[in-house]
């Protein structure tokens, strides 16, 4: 759960962003997820709580490259330095 902290100055927003994990949309394609929540604040000593409607979202399976290097020959490092 997220919570932000606004000041009295409207008008306010907040914002957010969702990452999901690799297994989220594991096949080709998309796979949809339905994102909603409850907006809260006080408003005078008053605690309000808003519902937010759900929102299909359409989440894409993340590319991964793996790369595999194969080198023949000794190899040592170089050090640069600036001055």
């Amino acid at each position: 759960m997220a919570r932000y902290l606004c000041r009295a100055a409207p008008p306010e927003s907040a914002n957010w962003i969702i990452i999901p994990t690799l297994d989220a949309a594991p096949t080709a394609g998309f796979t949809v997820y339905l994102v909603g929540g409850t907006l809260s604040y006080t408003q005078d000593g008053t605690p309000i709580t808003i519902p937010i409607a759900g929102a299909p979202i359409q989440v894409f399976p993340q590319p991964e490259l793996v790369v595999g290097i194969f080198m023949t020959g000794t190899c040592s490092p170089t050090i640069h330095s600036r001055r």
